[in-house]
């Protein structure tokens, strides 16, 4: 059984590069292409492709980088996550990094206000800032003005991290409303 793929991205030529490369795998088959968003909605909803591949301003990919390419191609359609090499390597940098101190009720020590606790709780379940808008009430621009705070405040540089962080320091602080 072949693992059915959707190309979308804006370059007419890189698309087509991508396709020729991923018809050589003999387990993958290009569903459909399309050149933007709202084409690949209707693409994706007409071919029921197994994987998505979306431009995310993407360069182009050497040859070593497409043998990566097709081998996370075939993990995603097994279920199993993928992660950039880049994205792994900041994750355990975050991990070693010194921790900051615990959680504690608003204070001099502990500069978070309620809201921003209730934030990255949700951020340490992963949620998006769509779905923590919608959980907490909120429209999506406060929750970045929040996240980008809680940034600041506990001076971390990803979500990633603030959730890391919330999930390492005293969890019942975490998710206490005080």
């Amino acid at each position: 059984m072949s693992i059915r793929i959707l190309l979308i991205d804006d370059h007419a030529l890189f698309r087509s590069g991508v396709h020729a490369l991923l018809q050589r795998q003999s387990d993958f088959e290009v569903v459909g292409e399309a050149a933007d968003g709202l084409e690949g909605l209707k693409r994706a909803k007409q071919f029921r492709p197994d994987v998505i591949l979306l431009d995310l301003n993407m360069p182009g990919l050497s040859g070593i980088e497409t043998e990566t390419l097709a081998s996370a191609i075939r993990r995603a359609a097994a279920g199993q996550p993928v992660i950039a090499d880049d994205m792994t390597r900041k994750l355990v940098a975050s991990m070693r990094a010194p921790k900051p101190a615990p959680l504690r009720a608003q204070t001099a020590a502990d500069p978070l206000t309620t809201r921003e606790r209730d934030i990255m709780r949700e951020l340490s379940h992963g949620a998006s800032n769509k779905e923590i808008a919608r959980s907490l009430m909120l429209a999506e621009s406060t929750v970045k003005i929040h996240v980008r705070n809680i940034l600041r405040k506990l001076n971390l540089t990803s979500r990633v991290q603030v959730a890391i962080y919330a999930v390492g320091h005293d969890s019942a602080h975490a998710t206490e409303a005080v």
